[in-house]
């Protein structure tokens, strides 16, 4: 308990004093406040008694008036008991608000008490916040400096020239101290310089690969954005550009719903022809940007694949070209979609079947309303070709 008063800090000790004066004024207020001390079970009875008898004599009164705050009010009354109604009525009255007052005595600083100490508490809290941030913040600094410090152990270790080929193969703006940090001792005593310049260099050379292949197959149907390098999405976007190609093989636009759905039908009735088309399409992909981004799509194409028969299969086909329009490359993009490049079709659909695109809608909505509608084209209009749509992606038969 000194523990948790201690870490409390200084607020505990007034919090501690309002607790110890509630506690005085509730117990103070159960013993005033008992019935016999209040409302004597004889009182009435023995009064009742002396008037009877015409005992009532004034030493009487005043030990009935000092006895309990019931026999104040009946003091008053009988003490005025010869005189008129209303200047008994008006002792009477004016004896109970005493009465009343000194009942409720401590009842307004027990309240005051009840409202200030929780505020206490959370003022006590917010400073405890502040001081928690406060020494996250100091100890980041702190941990920072000492890796820096630490750098000029590690460099009489490993050598100050394999550390200062690491900031250079880097950059003059790397930050040094998470280089650093990769070089502390670990299970095997010490780390291998050189291998871990290498994974981080790895790294690097990962990303930038993954950067190409996003730029190469951005597509206006996508919602990733440039900066957003989530390997699944740029994945989706390859796959998007995969499907273009074959839609391209039989000359369908992204306007001819009828005509995708009927090609998606075929595709999951007669998944041999999907397969030779497919290994057709992703072939052309392959030659065309070859080296390392060839190496890395052909290492997606088994879960692509995978991924159109599992959305081939679960597609309801009774639904509108448009809807499955709709459906099908909301799964391929993961719904990472463009709302923009959807409004041709969303407005294709019937009624009954905008209602079970709310959401899309509602990204439609929100696009648009920073645009004049009145200035804008149709998204997919009849006489497009699907290379406007594929810039990068689209393969030449």
């Amino acid at each position: 308990m000194v523990d948790i008063v201690r870490a409390g800090g200084l607020l505990m000790v007034p919090i501690i004093l309002c607790a110890i004066i509630a506690m005085g004024i509730v117990l103070e207020r159960i013993w005033t406040l008992k019935k016999t001390r209040v409302i004597p079970e004889d009182l009435t009875s023995k009064v009742w008694a002396w008037v009877k008898r015409d005992a009532l004599d004034q030493s009487q009164i005043q030990t009935l008036h000092q006895g309990s705050p019931l026999g104040q009010i009946l003091a008053a009354g009988l003490i005025n008991r010869d005189r008129e109604r209303a200047i008994m009525k008006d002792s009477i009255e004016d004896t109970g608000r005493h009465v009343v007052h000194e009942l409720q005595r401590y009842l307004d600083t027990l309240g005051t008490i009840a409202a200030i100490t929780p505020l206490l508490g959370l003022l006590g809290t917010v400073i405890g916040m502040v001081k928690v941030f406060t020494a996250i913040a100091s100890a980041y600094q702190n941990a920072r400096r000492i890796l820096l410090e630490d750098s000029v152990i590690i460099c009489f270790r490993k050598g100050w020239e394999s550390v200062d080929s690491l900031f250079k193969a880097h950059g003059a703006e790397a930050d040094r101290a998470k280089l650093l940090f990769h070089y502390q001792y670990s299970d095997n005593e010490l780390k291998d310089i050189v291998s871990i310049h290498e994974s981080l260099l790895s790294q690097q050379l990962d990303f930038k690969l993954l950067t190409e292949i996003a730029t190469n197959f951005k597509n206006p149907l996508s919602g990733m954005e440039m900066f957003d390098q989530d390997e699944e999405f740029i994945k989706a976007d390859v796959q998007l550009s995969i499907f273009e190609a074959l839609m391209e093989r039989r000359a369908i636009d992204h306007a001819h719903y009828d005509d995708l759905k009927a090609l998606l039908i075929a595709y999951r009735d007669k998944p041999d022809i999907f397969a030779d088309e497919f290994t057709e399409a992703t072939e052309a992909i392959l030659e065309r940007f070859g080296g390392k981004v060839s190496l890395r799509i052909e290492g997606w194409l088994p879960s692509i694949k995978d991924d159109f028969h599992t959305i081939l299969e679960k597609l309801s086909f009774e639904n509108s070209g448009p809807n499955i329009y709709i459906l099908f490359f909301e799964k391929i993009l993961r719904g990472n979609i463009n709302p923009n490049k959807f409004m041709h079709a969303f407005e294709s659909l019937s009624e009954s079947e905008k209602k079970l695109h709310t959401e899309l809608k509602k990204n439609i909505d929100t696009e648009t309303s920073y645009q004049d509608l009145e200035e804008e084209d149709s998204d997919f209009p009849d006489g497009d070709d699907l290379s406007d749509y594929s810039q990068n992606t689209s393969i030449d038969y």
